[in-house]
């Protein structure tokens, strides 16, 4: 993936530049995460050595550490969905009829609440 950037030297130059590398965050998955944890947490080797060999960064090594000891171990915590729910609305039968009729929308009544709406012609 690329980025550009703008760039200004003076009001009468100016230019863009492509950039690789701005931005471009590793992601790591969660059962990696919980293993490089572990293998500190289990003395075998020192955290230097473990950031090394897995290129990780030292404050990220540390930030998963923390937050494996604030959870009480609990091994999930990295699995944790990220991301807008699929619904802000928990229950759509609380809301005012008025709205969707100024939306241009219908409930069907006898459809899942969830995920049915019909466009009024």
């Amino acid at each position: 993936m690329y980025h550009f950037l703008w760039l200004s030297c003076s009001p009468h130059e100016a230019f863009w530049i492509k950039s690789e590398s701005m931005y471009n965050r590793k992601v790591y998955d969660p059962e990696f995460k919980l293993n490089v944890v572990k293998e500190y947490l289990n003395g075998d080797k020192p955290q230097a050595q473990i950031c090394e060999e897995y290129s990780i960064s030292p404050s990220m090594f540390f930030k998963w550490l923390k937050k494996y000891k604030e959870s009480g171990y609990d091994d999930s915590i990295f699995n944790v969905e990220k991301g807008r729910p699929e619904s802000m609305i928990s229950d759509y039968s609380k809301i005012p009829p008025f709205i969707f009729e100024s939306a241009g929308v219908c409930k069907d009544s006898s459809a899942n609440w969830s995920n049915v709406f019909v466009l009024r012609e």
